[in-house]
C-alpha cells in the first residue's frame, strides 16, 4: 500500500510517484485526493473516498471498472480518469472538472446491456433479470455475452470483479 503526501493512494509505486511529480502540490493538496482502482479493490477505500473533504479522483485502466463505477456512483461527484491519459488531459480534467471527457471507453454498451450490467452489479440471477427487465432468458445471456466481448473480458468469471465494486460502494 502506497500513500504519498496523504492525497495519493495507489498500489503502483511508479504510477504514484509519477503522479506526485506531475500534479502541482498546490493544486492537489486540499483540493483533490487521488485513488488507483486497484488500490480501492484491494483495500476497500470507500470510507476514504466518502470521508475526504477534497474531490476524489479515481484512476482506472479498464472499461469494466468505468461502467461499474458509473453505475454505482451515478449520484456522486467522482471524476474517473484513465491511467493512460496524457498529462495535459489529466490536468484539463482536473482544472475544468470535465467528467465527460476524462475516460474514453473502447466500445460503448447499449442501454439494454447497461441494464444487464447493473443487474449483474446488484448480484441478480438470470431468473431475476428476466423478471426485472421483462426480457427472454436468451436475450439476457446474449447481452451478457456482448458485455464480455465489448469490454474485452476473457470470460464471464471476469464479471466477478463487479461484486467487489458493489461491496465497496454499498
Amino acid at each position: 500500500m502506497i500513500s504519498l503526501d496523504s492525497f495519493i493512494y495507489c498500489k503502483d509505486q511508479f504510477f504514484a510517484t509519477g503522479l506526485a511529480e506531475v500534479i502541482p502540490n498546490g493544486l492537489a493538496q486540499g483540493t483533490f485526493t487521488f485513488f488507483d482502482n486497484e488500490y480501492i479493490l484491494e483495500y476497500g477505500a470507500r470510507e476514504s473516498i466518502h470521508a475526504t473533504p477534497t474531490q476524489p479522483i479515481i484512476f482506472i485502466d479498464n472499461d469494466l471498472d468505468y461502467y461499474a463505477l458509473q453505475i454505482l456512483t451515478k449520484d456522486s461527484n467522482l471524476l474517473l480518469i484513465s491511467k493512460k491519459c496524457k498529462l495535459s488531459e489529466i490536468l484539463t480534467s482536473l482544472l475544468l472538472f470535465k467528467k465527460k471527457d476524462a475516460y474514453k471507453v473502447g466500445l460503448s454498451l447499449s442501454q439494454s446491456e447497461l441494464q444487464v450490467l447493473e443487474c449483474l452489479i446488484r448480484g441478480a440471477t438470470i431468473e431475476q433479470m428476466v423478471a426485472t427487465l421483462k426480457r427472454n432468458e436468451k436475450t439476457i445471456y446474449a447481452h451478457r455475452n456482448a458485455i464480455i466481448k465489448k469490454l474485452n473480458l476473457k470470460n464471464r468469471n471476469a464479471l466477478y470483479r463487479l461484486k467487489t465494486w458493489a461491496d465497496i460502494f454499498k
